[in-house]
């Protein structure tokens, strides 16, 4: 089976993870500080501040930038994104301004531009699957305008624009290390950071992140993550009769899968310095299948690469299908082939006019397996298989 990886931990992870528990550092530890020097060289001029989610940091940053503009209640998201992050916004009072995107599925800064009012807080600039934003062009919108960038770079690190890190432009960065990011230090509490690009900003950032509490790291996170990367597609049947039950019942999500905003456990910062040290070569790695499978998706040239561009890192890859293909059908037919395929983000265009290209794009994007270590050979399956089944379950175009 060809499965989507959302970790690629090797034995050192697993063991300095387990490592933690028995020896009581799994809240807090030595480590963490390990990790925020590291981050300091990574990121530098950009204090870090470590949190237990991705999300949180995003919170953190728009709770700041309210208290400082309070007359401000609208922040501009991108139409195609992670509902998590609209469902922030939303949680901090204030109100998600949806604008289309380009082709390659990150904010249209034309259309950012167009969007921008008296009443705009904020610009959440998403790098999505690692995919750079126009970072630079949306730093000089809202710099002249006075208005908040958020460089969410929560999905990659290590990745350089015109010289900067992503997350270091704007006011503030976002960094997460959940599955399917470049940095994965667990499952849902994974962690996370929020950098202070702006020194103006460091002060007010700093005094509600010493207000959280420390960090704690539950059993739960690893067993997840082992569920979900090792043994989920063995058992996903069960899965399904399990959701099946659970709105039977009306029985609601466990209250230990709801996070509550902390400091990052020490456990995370175990796993992140492995994760940190093979980082150059994740990256070199993700680059090489990306070219492989743009290779293999030119021969015939049915499917499309919207991220795609030579030497660029991607967290995913992420395919268009021709217009008129039946999505579920063909997932269906790759899971019986044995290729495991993931949907795309839904399109949030409420309350606002249609984001047209988010909306065009969405039902033709499929996500299809990589992994840094993947070889030429597995890629030509996936995309063989792919292909054939295109051809035979692609509905006409009307």
């Amino acid at each position: 089976m060809h499965r989507i990886h959302y970790a690629e931990w090797g034995h050192r992870e697993y063991r300095d993870l387990v490592l933690s528990f028995l020896r009581g550092t799994r809240h807090e530890g030595s480590e963490t500080a390990l990790v925020e020097a590291a981050f300091r060289r990574l990121f530098p001029g950009a204090p870090p501040r470590f949190v237990n989610r991705g999300r949180h940091a995003l919170g953190l940053a728009l709770n700041v930038f309210a208290e400082l503009r309070p007359d401000r209640p609208e922040v501009i998201v991108p139409a195609y994104i992670c509902r998590s992050v609209v469902a922030t916004v939303a949680a901090c009072g204030l109100r998600p301004v949806p604008v289309d995107v380009t082709q390659d599925l990150n904010l249209d800064a034309d259309a950012v531009e167009r969007s921008l009012s008296e009443r705009t807080l904020a610009v959440i600039a998403v790098h999505l699957y690692g995919c750079p934003a126009d970072i630079e062009r949306l730093e000089r919108l809202c710099r002249d305008r006075r208005i908040f960038l958020i460089d969410d770079a929560a999905a990659v690190q290590g990745i350089a624009v015109a010289g900067r890190q992503l997350g270091t432009f704007g006011d503030v960065g976002v960094l997460s290390f959940a599955t399917s990011k470049t940095l994965v230090a667990g499952m849902r509490n994974a962690g996370g950071a929020l950098l202070a690009n702006n020194p103006d900003l460091d002060a007010p950032v700093n005094r509600r992140w010493e207000r959280l509490p420390p960090g704690r790291y539950d059993v739960s996170d690893l067993t997840n993550l082992v569920w979900e990367d090792r043994f989920r597609k063995c058992a996903e049947h069960l899965d399904h009769y399990r959701d099946v039950l659970r709105r039977r019942l009306s029985i609601k999500e466990h209250a230990a899968s709801i996070s509550v905003p902390r400091r990052m456990a020490n456990a995370n910062a175990v796993v992140l310095l492995h994760q940190l040290e093979g980082l150059e070569a994740r990256i070199a790695g993700r680059i090489r299948v990306a070219n492989l499978f743009r290779d293999r998706i030119g021969e015939r040239g049915l499917l499309g690469f919207p991220q795609f561009r030579e030497g660029r890192y991607l967290t995913r890859i992420v395919l268009e299908c021709p217009a008129g293909t039946d999505i579920a059908r063909l997932a269906a037919a790759l899971r019986a082939r044995g290729v495991e395929t993931r949907r795309p983000y839904d399109v949030y265009d409420k309350p606002a006019s249609p984001p047209t290209r988010a909306l065009q794009l969405q039902p033709r994007l499929l996500e299809v397996p990589s992994h840094s270590q993947m070889g030429e050979a597995e890629v030509a399956r996936i995309c063989a298989v792919l292909h054939e089944e295109i051809e035979r379950n692609r509905r006409p175009s009307r």
